[in-house]
């Protein structure tokens, strides 16, 4: 999976407390291989906040949450 290294990104479109969302017209996204783009098409950039920390996901899937009781 490739790893995001844009800096100085935007926050635009960033809601208080949200934490996943569909990304559109981003460098990660744009930079990655267009044969692999091609055979997974369509492919869908997702980002994922953290605290200060964020994960970037090329996907052809939407992802799904769930809340697991862990039990406490």
């Amino acid at each position: 999976m490739p790893l995001s290294t844009e800096a100085g990104a935007k926050n635009e479109g960033l809601v208080s407390r949200h934490f996943a969302y569909r990304v559109e017209g981003s460098t990660f996204a744009d930079t990655q291989s267009e044969a692999w783009k091609l055979a997974c098409h369509p492919v869908y950039h997702y980002e994922f906040i953290t605290g200060s920390g964020c994960m970037d996901v090329l996907s052809n899937a939407e992802p799904s949450f769930e809340i697991v009781d862990t039990g406490n």
